[in-house]
């Protein structure tokens, strides 16, 4: 199943994420969020807008990386993540 992970190669989690799912081979799109106005505001617009962000937002952090599956299924959880895409 086709993953689309929101991030910023300058965030550790990020990249022990994009380093994991290469050694398991899971094919993803990494869309880096600084790169511009148009994927911050698309980035920007989950954050805002989805109730899996509400405990993030309350501690002040960003919310990357953020999964989302051609499916419409989006988790800020890796175990998560992974446990889709190995059962699909």
């Amino acid at each position: 199943m086709k993953v689309t992970i929101y991030g910023m190669h300058k965030c550790i989690n990020c990249r022990e994420t994009m380093e994991l799912f290469d050694s398991k081979k899971i094919s993803y799109d990494f869309i880096e969020i600084t790169d511009s106005t148009t994927t911050m505001k698309e980035f920007l617009k989950y954050r805002d807008n989805e109730k899996l962000f509400e405990e993030v937002k309350k501690e002040n952090k960003i919310g990357i990386p953020f999964f989302v599956f051609e499916d419409g299924f989006k988790t800020l959880d890796i175990d998560k993540a992974i446990n889709v895409i190995e059962n699909n």
